[in-house]
């Protein structure tokens, strides 16, 4: 409580003549910097472009696909949202797994490797 009073008593130029200058701790070699505000950015904006890319596609196949099977033409692959129930052809089944998978594996993708820093060596 004594050391409160005193350094309460202390003018500014006291203070930090008694701290040193405040400044960045100096960077430790065995660590490396995180990834820069920039680049984060740019790592956000293509998830959000591929999630709406992914939802335009998964939209545009339930447009153009029928809601019963047509085996003549080959809808015979179901493919079900929370709406409605449609089905494709072989490929355009493989595009709707593609327009799923790929924002959500970016998504993954992005928070584990765009966020991590190298860990300290222990020695």
């Amino acid at each position: 409580m004594i050391k409160g009073v005193v350094l309460s008593m202390l003018s500014d130029s006291d203070i930090r003549e008694r701290l040193g200058p405040l400044t960045d701790p100096t960077p430790r070699p065995d660590q490396t910097p995180g990834p820069s505000a920039g680049r984060i950015a740019a790592l956000v904006v293509l998830v959000i472009l591929l999630w709406g890319a992914g939802v335009a596609t998964i939209v545009h196949l339930e447009r153009i696909s029928p809601r019963v099977p047509e085996p003549a033409y080959g809808h015979i692959y179901r493919f079900t949202d929370t709406r409605h129930t449609v089905y494709l052809t072989a490929k355009e089944r493989y595009v709707a797994w593609g327009a799923v998978g790929v924002p959500i594996l970016s998504t993954v993708a992005v928070a584990l490797f765009g966020f991590r820093r190298k860990r300290p060596t222990v020695e």
